[in-house]
């Protein structure tokens, strides 16, 4: 039988997953809808300096890429755990 806190662990590597895959598409989103709405309004060449400047400047930007790297911190700490585990069992 599984243990209960084996369950939850297991249930929160699930829901950090998850929020590190919506967090990862809405950054990817962001960064593709800012170059596509910079280029109807500039020469190719400023699009794509301006479109990366105004989203490293970001700030609600800067707080999405240091929430994704610390999901990405605590989902490779879950892995590690989980290796452990599943090599003790």
């Amino acid at each position: 039988m599984i243990e209960p806190a084996l369950l939850i662990f297991f249930g929160l590597q699930s829901v950090i997953f998850a929020a590190w895959v919506v967090l990862s598409l809405a950054i990817l989103i962001g960064m593709a809808l800012r170059a596509v709405s910079r280029r109807e309004t500039g020469s190719a060449a400023d699009v794509g300096t301006n479109a990366m400047e105004s989203y490293l400047r970001d700030p609600l930007t800067r707080f999405r890429r240091l929430l994704w790297l610390g999901l990405t911190a605590a989902l490779v700490v879950c892995g590690v755990v989980t290796v452990v585990i599943l090599m003790t069992i």
